[in-house]
Order: C-alpha cells, then sequence, then structure tokens
C-alpha cells in the first residue's frame, strides 16, 4: 500500500490508494506545525499548546476500511501525547550513521528533551530531559552525530568565519561539566535545513546556496560530487535527495546535480511535505 502524510497549518491528512480512486482523510482537526513519518509510525507537532503526538501501526490503521468511522476516529487508540512536549518550540530528528539508531530532538520551555527510537514498541521512548536556556528566538534546530559519543550534537546556529569556514553553534548532550560549546564568532547564516548524510558529510542549505561539509566546518574535496552549489534564485525551502538537491522559490523550483551517493528512504516524504507547504504560502 502506498501513503502519502501531508501537513498544512490548520490540520494534517493523508491520501492512499489502497481504494480504486485514491481518497485523502483528516488525520487531526488540530493545527500541524512539524510531520515525520519514521517507519511505521508518524509524530508531529500539534495544537495551540504544541504538544508532540506520535501515532502507531499506521498501516493497519490506514488499511481500515470501516464505513462506520472516519479515519480521525479511528486513529484516536493509535494516538499517544508525548510527555513533557507541552509548549514544544521546535523539533526534529537525527539519525546515527554509524549505528541506525533515531532520536527525537525537542526544546520545550524547561530545555531540550531527548527521546529514543526503541525498535520493539515502534515508538520513541523518553530518555533524559536536559535543563537548559536556549537562544530565543530559536531559528534552528537540527543534530549531527559523532563516532563513539552516545547522544547526538545540537546545532542550534550556524556561523561563516571571515575565512569562509562553517561554524557550527552546538549543545553537546554528552557532556557532563558543560553542554555548550565555545560559541564561535563569525557571521550568522540563515539556514533552510541541516542534515547529516554520513559519517562526516553535513548538507546545508541556505537561501542562494547548498553546500557539503565536514563536521570541523569545511567544504568537502571530492571529485564524484559539487562541495557547493549555487541557485540564482532565494530559496525558501531546500531538500537533498539522491543525487541533486532541490530548491523551492516562490515562484517554482530549481533543480542542481550534486551526484552524492546517498539514498534515504525519507526523501520523497521530504518533498510531499515541502510541495504542501508552498501551496499554502498562497493562501
Amino acid at each position: 500500500m502506498h501513503m502519502c502524510c501531508l501537513e498544512q497549518r490548520k490540520d494534517s491528512f493523508s491520501t492512499g490508494h489502497q481504494y480504486p480512486d485514491p481518497v485523502m482523510e483528516q488525520v487531526s482537526s488540530r493545527p500541524c506545525h512539524w510531520i515525520r513519518v519514521v517507519e511505521n509510525s508518524m509524530i508531529w507537532l500539534s495544537g495551540r499548546s504544541n504538544r508532540i503526538v506520535s501515532m502507531t501501526n499506521l498501516i493497519l490503521l490506514f488499511r481500515s476500511e470501516s464505513a462506520q468511522a472516519s479515519l480521525q476516529h479511528r486513529s484516536r487508540q493509535h494516538t499517544t501525547k508525548i510527555a513533557d512536549s507541552k509548549g514544544c518550540i521546535k523539533c526534529c530528528i537525527a539519525r546515527n550513521p554509524f549505528t541506525d539508531q533515531r532520536y527525537l530532538i525537542a526544546v520545550v520551555p524547561r530545555g531540550i528533551l531527548l527521546l529514543q527510537w526503541f525498535q520493539p514498541r515502534h515508538a520513541f521512548m523518553h530518555v533524559m530531559l536536559f535543563e537548559c536556556q536556549t537562544p530565543l528566538p530559536l531559528n534552528l534546530l537540527e543534530a549531527y552525530v559523532v563516532e563513539n559519543e552516545e547522544y547526538p550534537i545540537v546545532v542550534l546556529g550556524v556561523k561563516e568565519s571571515p575565512e569562509g569556514t562553517t561554524l557550527f553553534d552546538t549543545l553537546n548532550l554528552n557532556s557532563q561539566a558543560s553542554w555548550y560549546a565555545d560559541q564561535p564568532d563569525g557571521k550568522s547564516l540563515h539556514v533552510l535545513c541541516l542534515q547529516q548524510l554520513e559519517k562526516d558529510t553535513i548538507f546545508i542549505g541556505l537561501e542562494r546556496a547548498a553546500k557539503f561539509v565536514g563536521r570541523n566546518g569545511q567544504l568537502k574535496p571530492s571529485t564524484i560530487q559539487a562541495s557547493h552549489i549555487t541557485f540564482d534564485k532565494t530559496s525558501e525551502h531546500m531538500v537533498f535527495l539522491s543525487n541533486c538537491v532541490l530548491s523551492f522559490h516562490r515562484h517554482g523550483m530549481q533543480g542542481n546535480h550534486a551526484t552524492q551517493q546517498v539514498t534515504r528512504s525519507s526523501r520523497w516524504l521530504k518533498v510531499f511535505h515541502l510541495l504542501w507547504a508552498l501551496t499554502g504560502m498562497t493562501d
């Protein structure tokens, strides 16, 4: 069965091909600010109180063809609210390329909430709450993983040094002494997206450029891929596919080949998510 989940500011929908004709059903009538699908579960930031919600058993749920109950009604028994997530400002999912483990990271009023994917239950389980202050407004929340470290390194901002090196404002959840690394001096960048592709390759999408850097902030030299890609229109969203970068601007989309040999099953979900966001901007 093929299924597509769509997010809108007012609510969220799903559409599938289990019927003769594609049918779109409302999953939730509450505001939806962010959504991701991990295996057989869907996680989204929902409601006016900004709480993270998890829905499990997606395949079983969407195969149900009960005429007496709508999808929104059927989903209630599969939906749970994640504890301590009320008032969430931003959240993201990080993948450990060394172990394939996944983490859900959320900025909440009391600090950083960390959850880890638990395979037997197909759900994110609470690890701990790191009580700390985060910068406001928080324009960026992403993460990458370093080998032999148990938890991700949280990225709260990106800067550029006078020499052109990328500098990360980070919070290290593995450190017992000081979570915040020394904040680097440099020009703050407006980052559209940041994603760890491989063990030491980080993709950064900017308004008019995309680049591939190592964790040290240096451009990744390679004979098979471009380390820096430019666009002639200002991007509002950007996504990396297996061999190209798509830049979504107000009047359409641009593509540029990167020839990076990386395959991620979630890449097309991100494209659908961005296309839906772009249609919402015209409202």
